[in-house]
């Protein structure tokens, strides 16, 4: 059964008129503390008035994806099924990666590949997923990604939408 982090614990971000600043959408700690099957959500603000509720959860078999108005992304990954990320957890974090004053979603970090028979680490890459948020639309859709990321977001299709 899946449990619900209350909402005392929900945390509230802002971001917005910081060009610089980059926001930690879920820390390698937070992810790695959260008991199995447990749903864990935080509510950031990508521009004024514009809050947007992540949700986080963390199967049992050491698996776990971010969800956000528009899709999800694969975040966590322990469970060795030939490729797992080092560490645990991938790096969340929201940043204007397009300069249009809205928070946008940046997803990076190491996937580590191993020999299915041998289970002996074959390589490491660098994977990276992005995400720009669509005022219009008020959710996000996908910029870039690994396919070493697992992702379901709408594909961005061209400026001006």
């Amino acid at each position: 059964m899946r449990q619900l982090i209350p909402p005392m614990a929900m945390l509230v971000c802002c971001i917005a008129g910081c060009a610089d600043s980059q926001s930690i959408i879920i820390s390698e700690a937070t992810a790695a503390s959260l008991p199995d099957a447990t749903m864990w959500r935080r509510t950031m603000i990508v521009a004024p008035s514009r809050p947007i509720v992540f949700e986080f959860e963390k199967t049992t078999k050491g698996n776990g994806s971010l969800v956000f108005p528009g899709g999800f992304v694969r975040t966590h990954d322990e469970h060795n099924d030939g490729v797992v990320f080092s560490p645990s957890t991938l790096r969340s974090r929201l940043v204007d990666l397009d300069g249009d004053g809205f928070a946008d979603i940046d997803v990076d970090g190491i996937a580590v590949t191993f020999d299915e028979e041998t289970e002996k680490e074959v390589g490491r890459t660098h994977v990276r997923a992005a995400f720009l948020f669509l005022p219009a639309r008020g959710s996000f859709v996908q910029s870039v990604s690994n396919p070493m990321i697992y992702t379901s977001a709408e594909p961005m299709r061209g400026a001006g939408e």
